[in-house]
Formats: structure tokens, C-alpha cells, sequence
């Protein structure tokens, strides 16, 4: 080692609290990088998780294959995986608890690898004499079969008994109007009971069972489907897909969310969206983070000039001056990126294990959360990190070598000023008093330092706020591109006889396992709509027919306390609402779907006293007429609505079960017991206990017909998914928040710091402790109003171009994050305080001759 690198490591143990804070503000930055990278890889990762344990492992699937064109899919040289399957149909399922859902539906695999099963019990199939059984026909439909046995099913079709003898699907509920014409019967051995979410949604009127499938199987003539996985995942997944779909005379669909997490999709703009934000906070966090670095040190490299100039009277050059600088940000690197790294990803570790138990035993979240490391981003934050020290120790050694060595030992190039430059309104003394005056004066008399530590406060305002509108925007986006399931279950409940109907949809409503019920009975009719009583969005999205406009009424009743707090939630008065006509509220304003783009709409410019007339298509092909007068208009959505539509031609108007029957009474149908169709909407704690007990209270009702749909898996899934994001977003804030904190007291805390033999020299001329307190009090407000007035407006046009790039798929108003932009300024002036309280404490406990005489402060 020469004779520089030895003086520059003797230096740097010398001067011990400078070396601290140049290294603690590096760890500081590339801990930032390290985690945001990490967060962001980690969310990816989670959502991937997500929905491959419901959906399965494929990225695109090719439905109703013909069983010769099987394998020109599974041959594809450019796929990682397939799996056919075979709809085997449904079985009766021996001595089923459960009138509603009698029966097994098989479908065969060859491939499981692909498909969410989660195994309970066993192993999966491995051929076509194997049975997987979902677990739920067990617990609900009180199957009494265990994993070992062998079971002969009756396989067959569900059909009408009416004379259209119509053949029903998977996706179709029981009917008691139905019947089960056998096929034939297969013995099967029962190898695994299987919870399997995406298969048990596709089975209505049954429990779904898995068997296994062989290439001898696969059978000209039948259709299978066939989901696949490739081996480059990239864009080229479209193109390779339509090829290998025209090959096989097919049409492919796609596990959209899947791809769009790996970060594939087919709509351009969309992923530019997300790219250009993505781009925009994350320049934002580089910038903020080489920031960190370089005033690390640059504040800690200006206090060296007298040194550098030390070794240049002694016969240093200019080339080993640098070289000694350089030196030192080396040594610094590798002290402080290995330190950065650990500290990142192990705050982000220790995170997610703290979280993951409460979200499982709180929320129910299936899976972990797990911190995901990228080789790539790993060796990007470490590249960065040695880029932006280098260059923050290059740009002042250069300055500081072309500096003469008596020059740098007296430092005149740092309190070079003139009087000018240090000039004060003679209002600050009369306002504050002169230790705000001499406070002012010493910001301005080291512009260098002062600049410094207004640009890191500056960066730390901007990174926050940039942080908290990603979160406010993507929580927007994400509740507009979501459509959650507002009921775990729902029961369309219909029959010839009224009053049974009635009596049956009220035993429903007192369902004891129901966590909460919410009856609608809807009338569906046909409105008519001239130019002026349509919105713009409408009449750009929706052409004319034959003069007017068609679209259609769902005219929805809800129960009483439903109605109650409906009302309530759109803040409308009960007493104005019910009238001597009947009356609704139209929900007029509501979030439409378009592919990837969401926009709010209004559909109609009706206001409250309107009176629409409908037609109502009957049974016979004719058409009974009513009116409905609207009483209010609201952008409440009703709790039966999803949070966005897809159809913009469906009028949506709330009334009350009275109104309701006094617009059935009205009409000319009034004793068609189908003219209004009448549901039940659950949420329960355990969906298998609600749907047993639901039919057992349609067994009562022999006339009544009964349909569940449960949605308690999509429900619990969507769920879970909306908590993950809420969790990585404010996550995200939290870590920017947390950084930021770091950099403004790391930087008033530096500059404090090496200010030490600055704070002696005042006490020296008789400054008071109580004075000195108060200078330093008001350099700190003074650094906090310059670093808001910089950096507010800054941070407001960084959110504008953020919120312009969003509303390209998304249309939601302008708003700013008005609470986090009262906590960054309430957060700034007492991180400032806390850092200038404990330099205080630190400075009165120092000896004045002491510190003057010691020159490695």
C-alpha cells in the first residue's frame, strides 16, 4: 500500500464521526435501492403466487380441441408444459346430503402440474381408474368414502324433463325439474380428497372430482382443453399462441392476471401506463438515492480541503490528491454496500415474517410472504451505488486539486464572501431578534453546505410525496380494475306459487349461519332514450336504432334494512323517496370497463322527478308497460352492483319491496310468478355450513325452485389479493418514509457535526447557551421553509406528470395526497428539531478550547 492510501485510511480513523457519517449515508442509500427493488420484486412474486394456487400454472389455454389436434398443441417446440383435459361428465354421487348439488363432476387430466390442487389427503391420479375427490364432498355432501376405497359411479347427462329435453352443464345449478339419464357406470379408486378452487367454481349442481388421462385416451372425435405454459416468457407469447391455435384450428385464452404480473400483456398502452410510473418514481427514488450519497460526501469531503492541501505543501500531486479521494470512496464502498444490502433486504425479511401470521390468522392469505431477490437488481443496486460514490468523491477532488496548498489550508475558498452575499432584511432581527439574524447569516456564509442540505431535504420531500400519490393512484386503479364479489353465496329462488316464493325467500333471510342476507327482487325491462336524455358517454359509446336509444332496466328491489342503509349511504331522505307513484333511485354514475381502460361514466341527464316508461318482455313474446318516476339520483353504487360494469347500455334504479309490489300490481302481468326474479345475497363465515342449511330450507318448499351460486373461494381470493396490494403499497410508503426520515436527520445531523469548531468560536465571543439554542432553532426553521417552498411545488408537478400518465387507462379525477402532504411538513420540521436537539446537547457537553484545538472533528 503507498504512502497516500496510508495517510488516507489514518485520516479516516482519525476524523471517526466524519467516516460514520459518509458511510451511514451510503448505507442509508443502497438499503433504499435494495428494499424498493426488493418490495417490488417480492409483490410480483406474491401476486404470482396468488393466482397460480387459484388458477393454476398455465399461460394460455385452447378450449374444445378436437382429440386429432390434440397433440399439433402439445407438440408446439415452443412450450414448457401442457395438460389436456377431458370433461368425463357428471356422476351421481351416493347418498348425497345436499338436494342442491347430487352429484361428482369428473373431469380428466394428464397433466396436474398445471392446475391449483392442493392436496389434503393421498396422491393425485395417475390414470383413468383414479379419483380425486374435492373435500367438500365430504363435509357438505356427507360422502362416506375414504382415500383407498373403490367406488362404482353412474356416469351420465342432466337433462330437462320438459319436452325440450335440454342437456345442462357444469356451470348450470340443480333444478328439481331435472333428471339424470345414466350413461354408464366406472369403477373408480378414490387416491386423494383435493381442494381445488377454479374446478369447484365450474361445477354448480356438483363437487368437482379429478381422474387422471393417457395419450390412449385421447380420442378423435371428443373435445378436451388444453393449457400450456412456454419456455420463453416475454410478448412472443401472443404470436406463439395465434400460430400454434391456426395450426390446430382453435382460439386461444389467455390466464390474463398471470401474465400481466410477470409483467405480459397484450394491450400496449396499458403496459406503457405502467412503465412510464413505474419509470417516473423510480427516477425519482435514483435521484433522492444518489443524493444521499453525494452529500454524504460532499459535506464530509469539503472539511478535508485543509488536509488535501496539507499533502500538496508536502509534495502531493494533483493526480494523488484525486487518487486519495478515490481511495477513500472505495474504502467506503466496500464498508457501506455490503452494510446497505443486508440491511435492506433484511428489514424487508423481517417485515414480511412479522406480517405473513397476522395476515393468515386475520384475513385468511394463503400464501406467505416471501422476499424475492433478483441477481439482476442485486448487482444493479450495487453498480449504482459504486457509480454515484465514485462520482460524488470525483466531482470535489477534482475542484479540490485545483486549489493552492496555502489556499486550502486556510480554507478561504469556503468563507470567501462578500458582504452582499450575507445581507439580512432588518425585519428578521425586529421579528425574531438577532440570534435569527446571526442563524440566517451563518446558512448564507457557507452557500455550498447550505444548498446541500436544502437539496437532501428537498430530494426527501419529493421522494415521500411521489411515494404516497403512487399509493393513492394505484389504490384507485386497483379498486377500479377490481369487481369484487360483494356475497360469499347467492340463491335465485323461483316457483309457480307467489306466497311460497315469499315464504321461502324470508326463511332464507333468517339463515342462522349467515353472517349477513340481503334479499333483491328484480324486474328486467327495455327503456327508450332520445338524444337529450342521454349523456355524452353514452352517445359516444352507443349507437342509434331506428331514432332512439335502446337500453335496458334493472329495476331492483331491496329488503327493508337494506333499504334503510342504502338510503343512508347516499345520504338521501326517506320521507322524499316513496310517493304517490312509484319511485326509484337511479344510480346514474358508475366505473365502466373497457379491455384494460376504466373510465367514470354518467349515463343518463334525468334528474329527480323524471318519469320513465319501460316494456317488460313477457314469457309469450308479449309486452307489459309501467312507468317509474325518479325520486333521486345518486353515485352510491347498491350493494348488489360489482365496482365496475361492462355493459354501458343497463340502467340501474333502486326501490323499496312496497314500490316494488305495487309496480308488479300495476302491471299487466301481475300473477306471472316470473315476472320478477328474487334472490338472496349471503356473506357467512363458513360457506359450507350456510350451504347446507340453505338446503335444507328449500327441502321445505317442494314447488320452489332453488339455485346456489357460491362465490366464496372468488370472494376470499379477491380479497386476499386487494389486502396484498394495500400491504406492498403502504408497505412501499412506509419505506420511503422511513428513508427519507433517515436522510434529513443524517443531513442536519452532518452538518451540525462538523460545525463543531464554528459553535466553539461563537461561545468564545459570548454567545449564551440560551442564545446559541435559539440561533440554532431558527437555522433549522429557515432549512425547513426553504426545503418546503422548494420542494412542495416540485413534488406537485412530479404527481401531476404521474397522475397524467395513469389516467391513461384509468379516468379518475385530480387529487393529491392532502394527508401525507400535512405529514411531510409536520415530519420535516421535527425531524429538523429532534437532529438540531441532539447537536445541541452534544455541543454543550464539549469543551470550547478543547474543540478549537482539535482538528479532526
Amino acid at each position: 500500500m503507498n504512502i497516500v492510501n496510508q495517510l488516507t485510511l489514518r485520516y479516516m480513523q482519525k476524523n471517526k464521526s466524519r467516516t460514520r457519517i459518509t458511510i451511514a449515508g451510503v448505507i442509508i442509500s443502497v438499503a433504499m435501492i435494495a428494499a424498493t427493488l426488493s418490495i417490488g420484486v417480492s409483490f410480483m412474486d406474491m401476486m404470482q403466487r396468488s393466482i397460480i394456487s387459484y388458477t393454476g400454472n398455465w399461460q394460455a389455454a385452447f378450449q374444445n380441441v378436437d382429440g386429432s389436434k390434440v397433440h399439433t398443441i402439445s407438440d408446439a417446440p415452443e412450450l414448457k408444459q401442457t395438460s389436456v383435459s377431458h370433461e368425463l361428465g357428471f356422476a351421481r354421487l351416493p347418498n348425497s346430503q345436499n338436494p342442491n348439488r347430487p352429484y361428482l363432476y369428473i373431469t380428466q387430466h394428464s397433466n396436474f402440474d398445471l392446475m391449483a390442487v392442493h392436496v389434503l389427503e393421498g396422491r393425485l391420479p395417475e390414470n383413468e381408474s383414479e379419483l380425486a375427490i374435492s373435500s367438500q364432498a365430504f363435509t357438505i355432501g356427507g360422502m362416506a368414502y375414504k382415500v383407498g376405497d373403490s367406488v362404482t359411479l353412474s356416469v351420465g347427462v342432466r337433462e330437462s324433463n320438459s319436452q325440450q329435453n335440454e342437456i345442462y352443464d357444469a356451470r348450470t345449478s340443480f333444478t328439481s325439474n331435472e333428471v339424470f339419464k345414466e350413461t354408464g357406470k366406472q369403477k373408480f379408486v378414490i387416491t386423494a380428497i383435493i381442494e381445488a378452487p377454479e374446478q369447484e367454481s365450474k361445477a354448480a349442481a356438483g363437487y368437482c372430482a379429478l381422474s387422471g388421462l393417457s395419450d390412449a385416451g385421447i380420442i378423435p372425435g371428443q373435445s378436451y382443453s388444453v393449457k400450456v405454459n412456454f419456455k420463453r416468457m416475454d410478448s412472443t407469447i401472443y404470436q406463439v399462441s395465434q400460430k400454434i391455435a391456426e395450426d390446430a384450428e382453435n382460439v386461444p385464452d389467455y390466464n390474463t392476471s398471470l401474465l400481466l404480473y410477470t409483467g405480459i400483456s397484450d394491450d400496449s398502452r396499458f403496459m406503457t401506463t405502467l412503465v412510464l410510473a413505474t419509470l417516473l418514481v423510480g427516477i425519482v427514488i435514483l435521484i433522492g438515492s444518489a443524493a444521499l450519497i453525494y452529500n454524504a460526501f460532499a459535506i464530509s469531503l469539503s472539511e478535508r480541503k485543509r488536509a488535501l492541501g496539507m499533502m500538496a505543501s508536502v509534495g502531493a500531486t494533483k493526480q494523488q490528491k484525486q487518487f486519495s479521494v478515490l481511495f477513500e470512496a472505495m474504502v467506503i464502498g466496500i464498508i457501506a454496500i455490503p452494510l446497505g444490502l443486508v440491511i435492506g433486504y433484511a428489514g424487508i425479511a423481517l417485515t414480511f415474517k412479522l406480517i405473513t401470521p397476522i395476515l393468515q390468522n386475520a384475513y385468511a392469505v394463503h400464501a406467505p410472504l416471501k422476499l424475492v431477490i433478483v441477481p439482476a437488481s442485486l448487482a444493479g443496486a450495487v453498480i449504482f451505488a459504486a457509480i454515484i460514490l465514485l462520482g460524488s468523491a470525483w466531482l470535489p477532488a477534482k475542484k479540490a486539486s485545483r486549489i493552492t496548498p496555502i489556499d486550502a489550508i486556510r480554507q478561504t475558498q469556503d468563507i470567501e464572501i462578500k458582504s452582499k452575499n450575507i445581507r439580512t432584511s432588518i425585519l428578521t432581527r425586529r421579528l425574531f431578534g438577532f440570534e435569527a439574524e446571526l442563524g440566517l447569516k451563518n446558512i448564507k456564509r457557507n452557500k455550498q453546505r447550505y444548498l446541500t442540505t436544502v437539496f437532501s431535504l428537498v430530494i426527501s420531500i419529493v421522494m415521500f410525496l411521489s411515494a404516497s400519490a403512487l399509493t393513492l393512484y394505484m389504490k384507485e386503479s386497483y379498486k377500479m380494475a377490481q369487481a369484487p364479489i360483494p356475497y360469499d353465496m347467492v340463491v335465485s329462488v323461483e316457483g309457480n306459487d307467489l306466497d311460497q316464493t315469499n315464504r321461502c325467500m324470508n326463511d332464507l333471510m333468517k339463515a342462522q349461519n349467515a353472517g349477513s342476507a340481503i334479499s333483491t327482487k328484480t324486474l328486467t325491462a327495455g327503456l327508450k332514450f332520445s338524444d337529450d336524455e342521454i349523456s355524452d358517454d353514452i352517445r359516444n359509446r352507443y349507437a342509434k336504432s331506428e331514432g332512439f336509444y335502446a337500453m335496458g332496466l334493472n329495476l331492483v328491489a331491496l329488503d327493508d334494512v337494506a333499504y334503510k342503509n342504502y338510503l343512508a349511504a347516499a345520504r338521501l331522505d326517506a320521507g322524499k323517496i316513496d310517493g304517490n307513484t312509484p319511485q326509484g333511485i337511479l344510480v346514474n354514475r358508475f366505473i365502466l370497463k373497457e379491455k384494460h381502460n376504466f373510465t367514470e361514466i354518467t349515463q343518463l341527464t334525468a334528474t329527480a322527478g323524471k318519469l320513465l316508461a319501460f316494456d317488460v318482455p313477457l314469457s309469450d313474446g308479449k309486452k307489459c308497460h309501467g312507468s317509474i318516476q325518479i325520486s333521486a339520483v345518486t353515485n352510491e353504487l347498491p350493494p348488489f352492483m360489482l365496482r365496475y360494469e361492462e355493459n354501458v347500455t343497463q340502467v340501474y334504479i333502486v326501490v323499496s319491496e312496497s314500490t316494488m309490489e305495487r309496480i308488479r300490481t300495476m302491471t299487466d302481468a301481475k300473477n306471472d310468478p316470473y315476472l320478477i326474479q328474487n334472490a338472496v345475497q349471503f356473506t357467512a363465515v363458513d360457506a359450507a355450513a350456510l350451504e347446507k342449511e340453505i338446503g335444507e330450507i328449500a327441502n321445505r318448499y317442494n314447488g320452489i325452485h332453488t339455485f346456489i351460486t357460491n362465490s366464496a373461494a372468488d370472494r376470499q381470493r379477491e380479497l386476499e389479493m386487494a389486502i396484498i396490494v394495500s400491504i406492498f403499497l403502504y408497505g412501499f410508503v412506509a419505506l420511503i418514509g422511513i428513508i427519507s426520515a433517515a436522510n434529513i436527520i443524517n443531513t442536519i445531523a452532518t452538518g451540525m457535526d462538523l460545525r463543531q469548531r464554528e459553535f466553539a468560536m461563537l461561545k468564545t465571543y459570548g454567545i449564551t447557551p440560551a442564545g446559541f439554542r435559539r440561533m440554532i432553532r431558527y437555522e433549522g426553521l429557515f432549512y425547513g421553509i426553504k426545503a418546503a417552498a422548494y420542494g412542495l411545488p416540485i413534488s406537485f408537478c412530479v404527481i401531476f406528470l404521474l397522475y397524467k400518465m395513469i389516467v391513461r387507462d384509468f379516468d379518475f379525477e385530480f387529487i393529491l395526497p392532502w394527508y401525507s402532504i400535512l405529514a411531510v411538513l409536520i415530519g420535516v420540521f421535527a425531524l429538523i428539531g429532534i437532529a438540531i436537539l441532539y447537536s445541541c446537547r452534544k455541543a454543550s457537553q464539549q469543551n470550547i478550547v478543547d474543540t478549537l484545538k482539535n482538528e479532526n472533528i
